[in-house]
């Protein structure tokens, strides 16, 4: 019986490399604190908190942003729970259960959208919504939607009941990374797409029973010791405004 060659072709010898390569850089910290349900405005739908910083999701379409967030990175784990009892077709029409993370969030109408289908696929989609001049999903609907194409993507299995899961993305410059289980899996430039934006990360989900840890980088934490009562009132009303207008 003759014996297959098992050392890999200098091309897929490459491809590992590339790919290892692209992993280490920028990879999600691992120096987080979860983030409790008071931090975040639910916009749509209901959250409840549980044991242990986890947040729990039963509500078939739920929309939820971090007022006060300036650094475009959102971290969370996840545990996929089952389909909800009632289920919401997308604005499109279509029927997807999905959980993601939400970027560069001005409102309803403009933002960038990273998701984790659970089905009928399986994959990540990154999208950017923009609508000039419209604000609220009244005025915007499933209007303004663009798939981005990235130069670096991995396939990922199918999700089952019961699994927990980390979804991570972060914005350096124009290049966003999308993480899932700490492995790269969506890498692309999106300059030409985000020109000019600016908003909020949060989290967006569909049709799916979750429970949800939202882990934040130090650097993205507002509060510190030394605020004073002047700058917490004043971070307290740009909460509620903000929270207001999406």
């Amino acid at each position: 019986m003759s014996r297959l060659n098992s050392r890999p072709s200098p091309a897929m010898r490459c491809i590992t490399w590339l790919t290892l390569l692209l992993s280490a850089c920028g990879a999600p910290s691992s120096h987080a604190n979860p983030k409790s349900l008071a931090s975040w405005c639910v916009t749509n739908g209901q959250v409840s908190a549980s044991a242990d910083d986890w947040l729990s999701i039963t509500a078939p379409s739920v929309r939820m942003i971090d007022p006060l967030s300036t650094a475009q990175h959102v971290d969370i784990k996840f545990r996929y729970i089952a389909p909800t009892s009632d289920i919401k077709p997308l604005a499109s029409g279509e029927l997807r259960r999905q959980i993601g993370l939400k970027l560069l969030a001005e409102d309803d109408c403009n933002l960038l959208y990273v998701m984790w289908h659970i089905q009928p696929d399986s994959a990540i989609s990154v999208s950017i919504k923009h609508n000039t001049g419209a604000r609220t999903h009244a005025e915007c609907h499933a209007d303004g939607y663009e798939t981005l194409t990235p130069y670096f993507k991995y396939a990922l299995p199918a999700i089952h009941s019961g699994e927990e899961h980390q979804l991570s993305a972060q914005i350096d410059d124009t290049q966003l990374s999308v993480f899932a289980d700490a492995q790269l899996v969506w890498r692309g430039d999106i300059g030409e797409h985000i020109q000019g934006m600016r908003g909020h990360v949060g989290l967006r989900s569909d049709n799916g029973q979750f429970e949800v840890k939202f882990l934040t980088p130090v650097q993205n934490q507002v509060a510190t010791t030394s605020e004073t009562a002047a700058s917490a009132r004043q971070q307290a009303v740009n909460e509620a405004l903000t929270c207001l207008n999406h």
